[in-house]
């Protein structure tokens, strides 16, 4: 074997060994830290099929990750819930909260696995009983039409800002070779101003215009802020590849602005054309990808909503639940 072979799994094994000491000290989020660093450096610690091909004991360990992992999110869930619950004295919250508990239940491993449709797999949450829908209906966006009145606004807005500071490309490192030929490229790119909950302060200084024009569509928020809020540009001949969003409670809205002749979005078994000014609407948790064949660029304005057959306190649950995850995401192993 290889010296930095060696090295590697010597690594892999003292976060491992320090993760199953901070579990069994009660310290689950520092436990799942380190089996998290154990995966960035053998993914297939991730996959019981795979992690039972590696050497002991990493097959053990990698049992006790994913049993810590559960344990984790069992704690937040029941926390966000809980907490959602007592913000609400007033109503019967519980009985708002029944799918939602069923859906932490789901992602726990306390109960089966109950898909609302065969083909939709959300990657982080799955709520329960949420009717699916690959495509929404204009019906159900009472706010669309204002949001389209401001198209040409924002457009003028988003040419002022194209190409310069803040455009980036949308896909920063591959999780697999589907995605390698978007890796690093403009392509696919973005100019961010909101990014998984983060505000980017500059970008949004340069586009008041787009933030005000989004006053009033109720943006999907995680600790009351804005989940995503983007400008996403494909180049000419760029297609994004079949793939599957987070989680069922959110809506993707695309306001296109720039829509050259042949540009397509596929979700689920069905592909419609962008029209500028038209919004569309769809739940990624079904399959969903894009192409554009022709020569010019393809520019889009996308956000996240809530999805709208969520109750006002299933709302506030999921937020809080999404937040966790996200916590969980960013859990930083600390050094050796």
């Amino acid at each position: 074997m290889p010296g930095s072979d060696v090295q590697e799994f010597a690594r892999c094994l003292a976060h491992l060994e320090r993760g199953a000491a901070h579990e069994a000290a009660g310290d689950l989020t520092a436990a799942c830290a380190d089996y998290n660093a154990a995966i960035r450096l053998e993914p297939r610690l991730a996959y019981a099929a795979q992690a039972a091909t590696l050497p002991p004991p990493l097959p053990e360990f990698a049992w006790r990750r994913h049993r810590a992992l559960r344990a984790w999110y069992r704690q937040a869930f029941d926390a966000a819930l809980t907490r959602t619950r007592d913000d609400f004295p007033d109503v019967e919250a519980d009985a708002d909260l029944t799918r939602l508990r069923r859906s932490a239940d789901m992602l726990c491993g306390d109960r089966p696995l109950e898909r609302n449709h065969p083909r939709q797999r959300p990657h982080d949450l799955l709520i329960a009983d949420l009717p699916p829908m690959s495509w929404l209906d204009r019906a159900e966006l009472p706010w669309a039409a204002a949001l389209e009145a401001a198209t040409a606004a924002i457009r003028a807005e988003y040419l002022a800002v194209e190409g310069g500071a803040g455009f980036r490309p949308y896909i920063q490192q591959a999780q697999s070779s589907d995605w390698q030929a978007l890796e690093g490229s403009h392509a696919w790119s973005s100019f961010f101003l909101y990014e998984r909950a983060q505000r980017r302060d500059d970008n949004c200084a340069r586009c008041p215009t787009t933030l005000a024009a989004l006053s009033g569509v109720p943006l999907a928020r995680a600790a009351g802020v804005p989940t995503e809020v983007f400008f996403s540009v494909l180049a000419p001949g760029a297609h994004i590849p079949p793939h599957f969003g987070l989680c069922n409670a959110k809506v993707v809205v695309h306001l296109p602005l720039i829509v050259p002749p042949g540009c397509t979005l596929r979700v689920d078994d069905e592909t419609r054309g962008w029209e500028a000014g038209r919004l569309l609407a769809f739940d990624d948790s079904f399959e969903h990808e894009a192409r554009n064949p022709s020569p010019q660029p393809r520019v889009v304005l996308i956000v996240e909503v809530w999805n709208p057959r969520l109750g006002p306190i299933e709302v506030v649950a999921v937020g809080r639940m999404l937040e966790a995850v996200q916590r969980f995401k960013q859990l930083v192993a600390p050094p050796l």
